[in-house]
């Protein structure tokens, strides 16, 4: 189960783009069974937000795997990020 996500003082390409694409590469050789990812509901209609891009590419990412996965689109519980993703939104 995947819910990672960068610090607020760390780069969220690093983290959570690349991070994730090795980890699924990773996992991808390792046979898991299942992975799940929790994203970010709507991400899809947010790219100009960082981490909702990235989720976004992040479930692309993991269609395009060989791996069965599920993806959780979680909403409301993302306080400490809120300064990414909220004022892009509501603007």
């Amino acid at each position: 189960i995947d819910c990672a996500t960068a610090n607020p003082e760390e780069n969220t390409y690093n983290v959570d783009w690349e991070g994730k694409k090795t980890f699924i590469q990773c996992c991808e050789k390792m046979q898991v069974q299942r992975y799940v990812f929790l994203s970010i509901k709507d991400c899809e209609k947010y790219p100009n937000v960082p981490l909702m891009r990235i989720k976004h590419l992040t479930e692309k990412f993991l269609a395009k795997s060989s791996l069965r996965y599920t993806v959780l689109r979680a909403t409301g519980f993302m306080q400490p990020l809120i300064s990414q993703y909220a004022v892009s939104i509501l603007d």
